[in-house]
């Protein structure tokens, strides 16, 4: 077939690891047109500087820029819209393609007939030596690569994969109202039921951040880990049984999540290990489609029990109809379903109708959680303080009401 290779690169604050990566991108013999997509988000460093130097040097490197910072999921975001391939690969700014992998994802796409090739072997290095590495592997080989994968006991792994331009149209890219974006965005992916295969013979380096912290660990210690996890199973909630629902919606994401244990993703691990199988519906692959979600919020129809009634919210919320979704989260509470995320949800779908945060409805309700003086790591929802919120949300209503 003819391709065009887009290899979109989101930078903030890469200075000093930028042109190791791009360098990885000039000794994969790629034999099709392709080009290189920069997207700084803000940096405060050099970046920009390379960025420059970079695209003077190499025609087939564009730069864009974010004036501020948005996250890596609104860069790679604005990378894929403005760029010309119909094959899309998304390389971190410090991590380094290994020689002649991407021809090899490019070739095996087109052998599979697939909508995705996955790297098999990830070589997590410190620093700068990448002879001294702990390897991942993708241990699926012998057929593609299903939804249940991301949650059983084969570790898999779709961060940074080769993925048609089509298939990231129809999934509806990556998410920006969070920070786990390319784990979010290999659910949705799956959920979908895209046609996805590991190559058996391709690696990639993965660069960790040493003595500073990871971004994960960061993450774990401002207790927002399973929030964002949240985040994620979110967008799958309808695929999953109702006593896993009811286990993800019943549990505190807002208490402090620590590194291997206490979380929600680590809970539904414990609790479904014997079986996997419990932890989704008995016909969940009928929806692993495009339309998925809406099928089964029509197979489901109106009458639903509370976890039925969330995921119907969750779809208005989804569809910026804040009011319908508002309406439903409301009802929940009346029926005596009140876990913090059916607070949480009112609070965001208040927010949306306010209309005092366009941007990022989900961060601009944390802060107005933060406004409470309430440490994130252990926010606890007592009725005083609900009541309290909800004469703040009150008020951000009768703003709307007035517009």
């Amino acid at each position: 077939m003819n391709h065009k290779l887009s290899i979109i690169i989101p930078c903030y604050n890469c200075s000093k690891t930028l042109e190791e990566a791009v360098a990885s991108v000039f000794v994969q013999s790629i034999e099709i047109p392709f080009e290189i997509v920069m997207v700084d988000d803000g940096s405060v460093d050099d970046t920009r500087d390379v960025m420059t130097r970079l695209s003077k040097k190499y025609s087939v490197v564009k730069c864009l820029y974010h004036e501020k910072n948005k996250g890596g999921g609104a860069a790679r975001n604005t990378g894929i819209k403005n760029c010309s391939g119909d094959l899309i690969f998304c390389l971190d700014s410090d991590n380094i393609l290994a020689p002649h992998s991407m021809q090899k994802m490019i070739n095996y796409l087109d052998e599979k007939k697939c909508d995705g090739v996955v790297i098999y072997e990830r070589r997590f290095f410190l620093g700068n030596d990448i002879t001294k590495y702990k390897a991942h592997f993708n241990k699926i080989l012998d057929r593609s690569l299903e939804f249940a994968d991301l949650f059983n006991d084969s570790d898999t792994i779709l961060d940074n994969f080769l993925f048609t331009k089509e298939s990231y149209l129809l999934t509806g890219g990556y998410p920006e109202h969070h920070d786990f974006d390319t784990q979010c965005f290999e659910v949705r992916y799956l959920a979908r039921g895209y046609n996805v295969f590991v190559h058996p013979e391709v690696t990639f380096y993965h660069r960790q951040a040493g003595e500073k912290k990871s971004y994960f660990e960061r993450v774990y210690e401002s207790g927002e880990f399973s929030l964002n996890f949240y985040y994620i199973l979110e967008d799958a909630l309808y695929l999953f049984s109702k006593e896993a629902r009811m286990a993800i919606l019943k549990y505190d994401v807002f208490k402090n999540s620590k590194l291997g244990n206490e979380n929600i993703k680590s809970m539904l691990a414990v609790k479904y290990a014997k079986n996997i199988n419990n932890l989704f519906l008995l016909n969940y692959k009928k929806y692993l489609r495009d339309d998925g979600l809406e099928s089964y919020i029509e197979d489901v129809g109106d009458n639903n029990s509370n976890d039925e009634k969330f995921v119907r919210a969750v779809y208005f919320y989804q569809k910026q109809e804040y009011k319908k979704g508002s309406d439903i989260f409301i009802e929940l509470l009346n029926n005596g379903f009140a876990s913090k995320l059916v607070y949480f949800n009112i609070m965001r779908c208040t927010v949306a109708l306010s209309g005092v945060e366009k941007v990022n409805i989900e961060k601009e309700t944390i802060k107005i959680l933060g406004s409470f003086e309430l440490n994130r790591q252990k926010i606890n929802l007592n009725p005083g303080l609900i009541k309290k919120m909800m004469i703040y949300f009150y008020k951000l209503l009768k703003v709307y009401d007035k517009n």
